[in-house]
């Protein structure tokens, strides 16, 4: 199937100042939103607790309905959002951050609570809603810290569970309290009545952890792009290895720019997104370079700007077929999905798009740019 003639003559090189100003305006104002707006980072990344729950009747239930229910527990602050596509699903996706908590005093005020019980409490901190450490002057039993909390009566302050944390000489210890998922189904179950009220999943990410994922996600991405740059410099010539590498970065930024302008929750499925978006656009490149080398050798007598631009020509039709194809698929798992999958197949679909316009306008047009500028000394000295 040939969408395009593979005869056609555009002129894609010659107007490469044009495509240089696009993509720099559209990586500058990706950048500039990684600035000033940031990332709207998901539970992966900052840690915090996520809770997907199920109001079963057959009654459409709105999000103010669930905040209010949550409001008698102390936790209307909590980002809550429709979650799924029946209707009415009534399914809803409660995320609170590592400060979220069901009591109103604050860890000062609960310290000295505790004191009153514990005279040798030093200090107390959350670690997220279902969490907490404390230390001691002293050694404790587990079983008289859990009395002597529960002791105090503070509503929506149930210990559970009492453990030692750290080495001993430290006294430190980690409170796990009544589960924050059975507490919001209390107050769901409250609301919309006895049993209509199922807990379908609950992640809770630590921050630590979260950082961490950060991190390991910035790596991964910079390995690929060196691993992408030796390949291609080891499977044609190093002259294309720089090009094909500010490609990725160039699809890589711009593709994160959209999801940081519109403050799309940004989750370790975006990063898996874009390490896909990374083999694809790659592959894209690839088969253009590929071209570009066979005909190097049969066009000798041409410059790589008559020779780049013959072999875009050549393989526009394969790269926008292979394009539309994937994005057919990336379309029907956006709309069709499911709301788990809907965020990877948006970034897939940018991806694409990007990822295209790149392959033909962008990663040559850096190719040439580099191979002009290492020329250029060696016309000077002549």
């Amino acid at each position: 199937m040939e969408l395009i003639k593979n005869t056609l003559n555009i002129d894609f090189m010659g107007q490469r100042r044009i495509w240089f100003f696009i993509s720099g305006s559209l990586v500058l104002l990706s950048l500039l939103s990684f600035i000033i707006k940031g990332f709207n980072y998901g539970v992966d990344f900052t840690g915090g607790t996520e809770i997907q729950v199920k109001v079963l009747t057959d009654k459409k239930i709105n999000v103010g309905e669930i905040r209010d229910a949550l409001g008698t527990i102390k936790l209307a602050q909590s980002m809550v959002q429709e979650f799924g596509d029946t209707n009415p699903g009534n399914d809803f996706l409660i995320r609170l951050d590592n400060k979220a908590k069901t009591v109103d005093l604050s860890e000062k005020d609960i310290l000295l609570k505790i004191k009153t019980m514990l005279p040798s409490a030093r200090s107390f901190a959350f670690k997220a809603a279902d969490d907490a450490y404390i230390t001691f002057a002293e050694s404790q039993d587990v079983s008289h810290i859990k009395e002597g909390i529960n002791s105090l009566s503070i509503q929506g302050f149930e210990v559970e569970t009492v453990t030692q944390f750290g080495k001993k000489a430290e006294n430190a210890y980690v409170i796990k309290f009544s589960g924050i998922a059975k507490k919001i189904a209390a107050a769901l179950e409250e609301k919309f009545g006895k049993d209509k009220v199922e807990i379908l999943r609950v992640e809770e990410v630590g921050p630590k952890v979260g950082k961490e994922l950060r991190e390991k996600g910035l790596y991964a991405l910079f390995i690929t792009f060196l691993l992408i740059m030796i390949y291609v410099a080891f499977r044609f010539d190093f002259k294309f290895a720089p090009g094909a590498v500010l490609c990725l970065v160039h699809d890589t930024v711009i593709t994160a720019g959209i999801f940081s302008l519109f403050q799309i929750e940004f989750t370790l499925t975006i990063v898996a997104a874009l390490l896909t978006i990374i083999g694809y656009s790659i592959n894209d490149t690839i088969v253009v370079y590929d071209r570009i080398r066979e005909n190097m050798t049969k066009f000798k007598y041409k410059n790589l700007a008559e020779i780049s631009n013959l072999s875009i020509n050549q393989t526009l039709s394969r790269t926008i077929l292979t394009s539309l194809t994937v994005m057919f698929v990336t379309l029907v798992l956006f709309f069709f999905g499911g709301r788990m999958i809907r965020d990877f197949a948006l970034a897939f679909t940018i991806g694409v798009v990007v990822g295209t316009y790149s392959s033909i306008y962008v990663a040559s047009a850096l190719t040439i740019t580099i191979d002009n500028l290492k020329k250029r000394p060696v016309e000077q000295q002549r």
